[in-house]
C-alpha cells in the first residue's frame, strides 16, 4: 500500500474509532439521547411552545453562550425552519445564525451564533446537516495539510457553512465513511479533535487507544 493509501486507511480507522468512543462515553452518549429525546417530544419548529425548550436545553448542554434564548426561539419561528429542515436548506444556519437582534452588551454588535445554528439544524435532521465546532475547524485545517483530501483552505473559509459542509463532504469521500454522514462523523471529528487539543472528558483508556492509532504528532502537530 502506497503512503497516502495507508494514511486514508489510518485516519479512517481514526474517526471510526472515535465514533464509537462517543458512543460508549456515558457523558456524551447520554447528553447526545436528552437532546433527541426533546426534539421528539417537542415536535416542529412552528410555535413558541416547542422551540423554546430546545433552545434551552440546546444552549445548556452545549454552552453556545446565547443570553436571551426567548429571542432566538422567536427568530427561528420567524425562517420556516420545518419544510427547510426537511429540504436539507444549507442558508437556514445563516438565518438562524444573524437576524435575531441579540447584540454584544460593550460594542452592540450583532452576535453570530453559528454554532448553535448548525447544531439546531443538525440535532433535528443529523443526515443533512453537519455541526460546526471550533475545535473540528482546527482539525479539518490540520488534517486537509497532511492529508490533501480537498484544496487548500483557511479557518476562516470554514465561518461559511456552504463551503464547511463541501470541505466536510470532502473527507468523508476521502475516508469513504459515507455510512457516518453526518452525525457519527461528527461525532468522530469532535472526539478526535478534543484527543488533540484537550483531552477532557476522554478516559485515560480512550486516551490511549486514540495515541496508538493517532499520526498527527509526526507532523508537528502540537497536543494541548
Amino acid at each position: 500500500m502506497r503512503r497516502d493509501g495507508q494514511e486514508q486507511h489510518r485516519i479512517r480507522e481514526i474517526l471510526t474509532h472515535c465514533a464509537d468512543l462517543f458512543s460508549k462515553n456515558i457523558q456524551f452518549s447520554l447528553s447526545d439521547s436528552v437532546i433527541a429525546a426533546a426534539i421528539e417530544k417537542f415536535e416542529g419548529n412552528d410555535s413558541i411552545l416547542s422551540v423554546l425548550p430546545k433552545v434551552i436545553l440546546i444552549n445548556l448542554v452545549y454552552s453556545t453562550q446565547i443570553y436571551d434564548t426567548g429571542r432566538i426561539a422567536r427568530h427561528i419561528l420567524k425562517t420556516d425552519a420545518d419544510i427547510r429542515l426537511t429540504d436539507g436548506d444549507l442558508s437556514l444556519v445563516d438565518d438562524i445564525r444573524r437576524g435575531h437582534g441579540i447584540r454584544t452588551k460593550k460594542t452592540g454588535k450583532g452576535i453570530d451564533f453559528y454554532s448553535f445554528a448548525t447544531k439546531y439544524t443538525a440535532l433535528h435532521e443529523p443526515t443533512k446537516f453537519p455541526i460546526y465546532d471550533n475545535l473540528v475547524m482546527r482539525l479539518l485545517t490540520v488534517l486537509n495539510k497532511r492529508l490533501r483530501f480537498c484544496p487548500r483552505f483557511t479557518q476562516a473559509v470554514l465561518r461559511d457553512y456552504q463551503q464547511y459542509v463541501s470541505v466536510i463532504n470532502a473527507l468523508i469521500e476521502f475516508t469513504d465513511l459515507e455510512s457516518l454522514k453526518y452525525k457519527r462523523f461528527d461525532q468522530g471529528l469532535w472526539v478526535y479533535a478534543k484527543f488533540l487539543y484537550e483531552q477532557s472528558n476522554l478516559m485515560p483508556s480512550e486516551r490511549q487507544r486514540i495515541s496508538e492509532l493517532d499520526f498527527s504528532n509526526k507532523d508537528g502537530s502540537k497536543r494541548e
